[in-house]
């Protein structure tokens, strides 16, 4: 009898251990996680409250609040209804209750991702402007103790009574439907760990829980994303890719269409598609330290290049920056390059003069 009631203390230590160990060894969820792979556009914000606190440090924004805003409203826009408009967007802009409560939702880090749309999808569509809004994502990691209700309710307390909420289970999960009827868009959010993932629709927010139990590929598993994050600033504030290819992509039909009804039009749809080819990804990051830093990747097929392009991208071979040591210090912007040849540039100059006669 002791030997069983052993066994069985055993067998239920081994099984607590192992349910700690489960629980404890889960990585939080990143943002990529629960965003699909394959976006037009990515951009992610990284502690938010620390880089917004030293970009109010920097020159240029001590120089931008200095600027009177209330002149240049009255000096530009003649209209009294625009100027009143100004003012009001100046006033909400500067109020310390919005960045309140900006720091609260948005001061860990958030990110926002734009998908393409159906190609079948027409501009007389009844369904057009929520279809097209269904392709924003936006991800904020929230603290800890906020809850989902707290965040809603500050989310849309300006919308006046034109909000209503209802709630829509989804597997495991809750889905809130912010319905703003004075807009015409039902606001899917739901709450993965620490997460919020809104969107038009419950698309979004139904495709962020799938991804989140590993369904479906996202974002921190799309190759292209990879290249980008392996090349970003390290302890980057912002990280970001705009993917041309699937850009392009989602606009040929479109653009094809518009131009058909001229063969000049059609010549030079096809002749801009074709300046377009090979052009991939562009990534971005940007590290804030004594300075604001940039940097821009461009990623590139020159296999796929038309030859008359990809000469102006073959000379940007890394090289030293000799020019830092001649920049004025009260400089507010600075920007260096090794792509600028010349010789390409006046080739391509002769040849389209070579058109017009």
């Amino acid at each position: 009898m002791k030997k069983i009631f052993a066994v069985i203390l055993l067998i239920a230590g081994l099984s607590g251990a192992g349910t700690w160990f489960y629980l404890h060894s889960q990585k939080p969820l990143e943002i990529e996680d629960v965003v699909p792979s394959n976006p037009i556009f990515y951009v992610k914000f990284s502690d938010v409250e620390n880089n917004v606190g030293k970009m109010m440090q920097t020159e240029l924004w001590k120089k931008l609040a200095k600027i009177d805003y209330d002149l240049i409203i009255d000096k530009s826009i003649a209209d009294q209804a625009q100027k009143t408009s100004a003012r009001m967007l100046k006033k909400q802009l500067t109020d310390p209750n919005l960045w309140q409560m900006m720091s609260k939702f948005f001061g860990q880090e958030f990110a926002i991702a734009i998908y393409p749309v159906s190609k079948t999808l027409r501009a007389d569509d009844p369904n057009f402007v929520s279809e097209l809004a269904s392709s924003f994502i936006l991800v904020s990691r929230i603290p800890a103790d906020l809850q989902m209700a707290e965040f809603i309710a500050r989310s849309f307390k300006d919308s006046g009574n034109g909000v209503k909420n209802e709630t829509v289970k989804y597997k495991t999960k809750t889905i809130h439907m912010v319905d703003l009827t004075n807009v015409g868009l039902k606001v899917g959010m739901v709450r993965l760990g620490n997460l919020i993932v809104a969107g038009v629709g419950d698309k979004n927010a139904k495709e962020a829980v799938d991804l989140a139990s590993r369904q479906n590929l996202s974002l921190s598993g799309d190759q292209t994303f990879q290249q980008v994050k392996a090349k970003a600033m390290p302890a980057s504030g912002i990280t970001g890719m705009l993917n041309l290819e699937t850009f392009f992509e989602s606009i040929k039909d479109q653009l094809m269409t518009l131009a058909k009804n001229s063969p000049q039009g059609s010549n030079q749809a096809d002749e801009f598609l074709r300046t377009m080819r090979g052009f991939k990804v562009i990534g971005f990051s940007s590290n804030q330290a004594q300075l604001l830093t940039m940097k821009w990747d461009l990623f590139v097929s020159f296999q796929e290049m038309d030859q008359r392009v990809s000469k102006f991208y073959t000379s940007c071979t890394p090289k030293e920056n000799k020019s830092l040591a001649m920049v004025p210090r009260e400089a507010i912007g600075y920007g260096w390059g090794t792509c600028v040849n010349l010789a390409n540039y006046w080739d391509e100059f002769k040849t389209e003069i070579e058109k017009i006669d």
